[in-house]
């Protein structure tokens, strides 16, 4: 998005400051082992279709390389610790 200015232009404390956003389905963890294989498969695929990756480009984001479940399941446990310790520093309590 080349009309976007970047972050640190509106504050130089920010100059380092990196932020990315993702998707994700997520099921019951009861759904049986074979249908989360399906599913995923699928979605895989879908995802690497030429009009999915265009779309994807055309909002201004970066398709996200393939990850197998168990990549997954590791990238999301370590969102999950960053975004808990960046609301511990700054005084976030769960209510």
């Amino acid at each position: 998005m080349p009309e976007a200015r970047p972050i640190s232009a509106a504050d130089p404390a920010l100059a380092d400051f990196v932020h990315g956003t993702w998707g994700a389905v997520f099921v019951s963890r009861q759904l049986p082992e074979d249908a989360v294989r399906r599913l995923h498969r699928a979605l895989t695929i879908a995802c690497h279709e030429p009009a999915f990756q265009a779309q994807t480009l055309a909002t201004g984001s970066e398709p996200a390389p393939a990850m197998t479940l168990a990549e997954l399941e590791r990238f999301y446990e370590g969102e999950v610790k960053l975004y808990q310790a960046i609301a511990r520093e700054v005084g976030i309590r769960p209510e």
